[in-house]
C-alpha cells in the first residue's frame, strides 16, 4: 500500500521527500526537500537572488520534547541541516547543485542555524523571508 500510495507514477505525485530527524533514536524534527522547479509559486522569486533551477528547496522543523531539555540553542538544528544537505540533498541527488531555504526573516534562530550549517544569506523576498543557499561542495555554481 505504501508503494501504491506514494508512487512517482501517480498523476498527483508530489516530489517532496519527507524525513524524520532522530537524535539517539528519539524523533527531534522533520525535514523535507524538493526540486525548486516543482514549487515555482514559492521558489521562482528566489532565482534572481542566485538560486539555480537545479537547486533543492528544503523546509524543516526542530521539535520540542515533552520532557527533558529543549533542543533549541544546542547546535542540534544546524547539525540536522548539515547532515541532511550532505547525506540526503547532495548525497542522493547528483543533479541538485544547491540547497535553498526561505525562513521568515523574523525567525532569527532558524536562519542562524542555516548559517552555522554552511548556508549563505543571498537576500530577502516577500513574506518577508530570508533566502539562504548552500552550494554542492563539488559544484562550480
Amino acid at each position: 500500500a505504501v508503494v501504491a500510495d506514494y508512487s512517482p507514477n501517480r498523476p498527483d505525485y508530489d516530489s517532496t521527500e519527507h524525513w524524520i530527524a532522530e537524535l539517539d533514536g528519539t524523533p527531534i524534527g522533520w525535514i523535507c526537500c524538493w526540486p525548486v522547479v516543482d514549487e515555482l509559486e514559492e521558489t521562482e522569486i528566489w532565482f534572481p537572488l542566485g538560486v539555480n533551477e537545479t537547486a533543492a528547496g528544503i523546509d524543516y522543523l526542530l521539535g520540542r520534547p515533552l520532557d527533558g531539555p529543549t533542543n533549541r540553542g544546542r547546535g542540534i538544528g544546524s547539525s540536522m541541516l548539515r547532515a541532511f544537505t550532505s547525506d540526503i540533498v547532495f548525497g542522493r541527488h547528483a543533479d541538485w547543485t544547491q540547497a535553498a531555504a526561505g525562513p521568515y526573516t523574523a525567525n532569527v534562530p532558524s536562519w542562524r542555524a542555516l548559517e552555522k550549517a554552511g548556508f549563505t544569506n543571498v537576500g530577502s523576498v516577500r513574506g518577508p523571508c530570508t533566502v539562504m543557499v548552500i552550494n554542492r561542495p563539488d559544484s562550480t555554481h
